[in-house]
């Protein structure tokens, strides 16, 4: 898998000769299965395999034990990576190399046994918009598979408002939602962009419909075309 995203054999050497190769190698292959771009994955394997060698110098290979560890790898990180760097992208690294290195353990490293004993996560909006998910389901008839979707769509939008500072539905304008739309463009590929993109005009037409917003601005909500050819 591995060989999709990088050219040079030692480079893929590099990754697989440190202590968490094999769970880095899942790790990207299933961001790439979930629609996570190839720029997006070749950003995220670097912070791993730094991290493996900072838990490595100080003689940790118990995944456990490492995770204690973040904390202080992003300092590290930060420290040979932004040196001089602006406070904006400095805060911009610290929240990748964290958010990376969490989103490692959830995916990988916890998550046969954190799956089973989770409780059901709860739908996205529930108390802004309690409605919704019955609508898709009674109203629309939607599919199982089709909710999955738009819960996971609507719960990466939940958190972008939460980073923007806009918790009340009810102030939501198109700017915030074109931020939203470009910065996750970033990150997923196109055909994940045109199932968000639909999830969230059928959200936005809901909020209207129910007068929690003053117009309809489902209608506005566009993919940025450069992103197309995202892979």
């Amino acid at each position: 898998m591995l060989e999709r995203f990088f050219l040079k054999p030692r480079t893929i050497d590099r990754i697989m000769g440190s202590w968490l190769g094999k769970d880095i190698e899942l790790y990207a292959s299933t961001l790439f299965e979930t629609g996570y771009s190839a720029r997006s994955i070749l950003r995220r394997v670097p912070i791993l395999v730094q991290f493996a060698d900072f838990t490595d110098t100080r003689r940790i290979h118990d995944l456990s034990l490492a995770e204690s560890l973040i904390d202080s790898f992003v300092d590290h990180w930060l420290s040979s990576h932004c040196i001089g760097a602006h406070p904006g992208l400095r805060q911009r690294e610290r929240s990748l190399a964290r958010c990376t290195v969490r989103h490692f353990y959830s995916l990988i490293v916890w998550k046969s046994d954190y799956q089973k004993r989770k409780a059901p996560a709860a739908d996205p909006f529930v108390v802004e918009a309690p409605g919704f998910f019955s609508y898709l389901r009674e109203e629309r008839g939607l599919r199982p598979e089709t909710l999955y979707q738009y819960r996971h769509h609507l719960r990466r939008f939940a958190v972008y408002l939460g980073h923007v500072g806009c918790a009340d539905l009810r102030l939501l304008s198109l700017p915030v939602v074109t931020g939203f739309i470009t910065t996750t463009a970033q990150e997923v590929n196109y055909s994940v962009m045109v199932g968000l993109a639909s999830s969230l005009r059928v959200f936005l037409q809901y909020l209207r419909r129910e007068g929690l917003l003053e117009r309809d601005i489902s209608k506005l909500v566009e993919i940025p075309q450069r992103y197309r050819l995202v892979v």
